[in-house]
């Protein structure tokens, strides 16, 4: 039991010695702290393939573009309504079909 508690202070003992060396030879020499300068690169979020900064916030909304087209075919009169998204694709159709009134 004597000898564990010798050992485990001198190990202790040595690595106080360790630790202060450094710090030690540090004062005794004044050696000037050295510091390292990097130029700093893009920002962290950076997306080069549009070449700016990535957008980190909800999403923006889609757009949706509304498109009205009336044919006329003799007395009958055909509207259609298409609504597209951004990227040409119809998400919504809708067709209605009226007759002309006669004239009295």
């Amino acid at each position: 039991m004597e000898m564990t508690a010798r050992l485990s202070l001198l190990v202790a003992v040595v690595f106080l010695m360790i630790g202060t060396a450094s710090s030690q030879a540090q004062l005794f020499l004044n050696l000037p702290n050295v510091v390292v300068v990097k130029d700093p690169g893009p920002p962290k979020y950076y997306d080069p393939y549009y070449n700016q900064n990535k957008y980190w916030g909800p999403a923006p909304p889609p757009q949706y573009y509304k498109t009205t087209d009336t044919k006329k075919h003799g007395n009958k009169v055909t509207k259609t309504t298409k609504i597209r998204n951004e990227y040409g694709q119809v998400v919504y159709e809708n067709k209605q079909t009226t007759q002309k009134k006669k004239k009295k």
